[in-house]
């Protein structure tokens, strides 16, 4: 799981960057596209007056794109056969590590707005986060499994991250009942590969508004990767500039354990994905 600690970690740290004023006289453009690793120049000279770009001494640049009142913007997501457009977004941001300045910008975050106002009815919000999901598994992204997480499918595979492991990726092929979705924890995801990028969704909410009759609020996040920074994010933060060496002798535990929880998933009459692969280790 230390994955997705890391990518809420860096999740929450990221926030008070996208809050950023906006000037009445910029004019937001309709559409705009990325993919990963994408040359900041490349990016900043589809809208130049759109995007603000804010410089950390860490060495994490910032490339910002906020779309104010009604106005909501389109993200194309341009990546061969898994190519997708996400619609109704108010925040895209995307992170340039001066670290691998190589892999330009490599992780980007689009935040979704799910409903016209600021709340919606549960049932709204999860078949509409269903429907993105969805659509991204037709567009040829994968669903991905932690490598330590047993390869269960369906309502198996449900229970197991909701009841076991909540820090652990949902699966896409079982609907939660509404009853089940009031349970899901507050960043709870879905995460995908295709051809060497990584893409996660996550579901933000507020766990303090709860009653199944009354409306929430949602946000849901996409955060798409290249596949190096993808990999990173599975070796701990201290070991990030050494990933590359760390990684493999990493997976291969990962992998005992998913092999552990297996056997104990087999012992109690469950079923195995035995096709599902992990996507291949980068080459060192």
């Amino acid at each position: 799981m230390s994955r997705y600690l890391f990518l809420i970690m860096t999740f929450w740290l990221a926030l008070p960057a996208i809050t950023y004023a906006q000037r009445s006289e910029i004019q937001m453009p309709s559409s705009i596209a990325i993919r990963a690793n994408e040359p900041s120049k490349a990016f900043i000279d589809q809208a130049p007056s759109a995007i603000k770009v804010i410089k950390q001494p860490a060495g994490i640049n910032f490339y910002l794109m906020q779309w104010g009142g009604a106005q909501l913007g389109d993200v194309h997501i341009h990546h061969g056969a898994a190519s997708v457009q996400i619609p109704d977004v108010r925040v895209l941001q995307g992170e340039e590590d001066a670290q691998f300045p190589e892999e330009h910008i490599a992780n980007w975050k689009i935040y979704i707005s799910l409903s016209s106002g600021s709340v919606m009815s549960h049932e709204q919000a999860r078949n509409k986060i269903y429907a993105i999901l969805a659509a991204l598994e037709k567009k040829a992204w994968r669903v991905l499994i932690d490598p330590d997480d047993p390869r269960l499918t369906g309502k198996e595979r449900f229970d197991y991250v909701t009841g076991q492991s909540p820090a652990s990726g949902l699966n896409i092929d079982y609907v939660p009942t509404l009853d089940e979705w009031m349970r899901l924890e507050d960043l709870s995801h879905w995460s995908f590969y295709a051809d060497g990028v990584f893409l996660t969704v996550t579901m933000q909410r507020d766990q303090g508004a709860l009653d199944v009759s009354r409306p929430g609020h949602y946000i849901l996040v996409l955060n798409l990767m290249g596949e190096n920074e993808g990999f990173r994010a599975f070796v701990p933060p201290k070991a990030r500039t050494n990933w590359r060496n760390e990684l493999p002798s990493l997976w291969k535990a990962l992998n005992e354990r998913r092999t552990q929880r297996e056997a104990q998933a087999l012992v109690a009459g469950k079923k195995i994905n035995t096709s599902y692969q992990d996507p291949p280790l980068p080459k060192r």
